[in-house]
């Protein structure tokens, strides 16, 4: 955030996704105290930079996931010893037991969700009769900001 605010704020805005997690707000089953230490940071970091720059058009949001199923998280002894006693399917199975729809997200889901926070603008629109049922949509501006390692660059792109 240090690098790209600057550049944001000369565009004119933008926007930030930080990626924290769930355990940043609540215990997991498990003792992985300074990940949830620092996603729990994380937060706090998006909370104040999300005021303080909104009177640039600067939007700071975080998207907490829940249980995941990554390749980070099958090569984490540590996680598969605390669930499983190491046995990685057996943890697979022990986490998907954790979740209220029965199965862990993939990181695909983070990604759209990442997408979806993006849109400038978002409308709901609750008027318009289909077939006899009413139908919700959103529009919005999709807007991308991608900055080079290279400070003072940038490229603006709208898809």
């Amino acid at each position: 955030m240090k690098h790209v605010i600057p550049v944001m704020a000369r565009q004119g805005g933008g926007s930030i996704i930080n990626i924290s997690s769930i355990a940043s707000i609540r215990h997991l089953g498990i003792s992985y105290v300074s990940y949830a230490t620092t996603k729990a940071a994380m937060n706090q970091m998006t909370r104040t930079t999300a005021v303080e720059f909104a009177p640039k058009h600067i939007r700071v949001n975080a998207i907490l996931p829940g249980l995941m199923k990554t390749p980070m998280v099958e090569h984490s002894a540590g996680l598969a010893a605390s669930y499983a006693a190491g046995d990685v399917e057996a943890m697979w199975r022990a986490r998907d037991a954790q979740v209220p729809m029965g199965h862990m997200g993939e990181a695909w889901d983070v990604a759209n969700a990442a997408l979806f926070s993006r849109l400038r603008r978002i409308k709901i629109h609750h008027r318009h009769r289909t077939g006899g049922r009413w139908r919700r949509y959103a529009e919005g501006e999709l807007i991308s900001a991608v900055v080079p390692a290279k400070a003072g660059t940038h490229n603006h792109r709208r898809s």
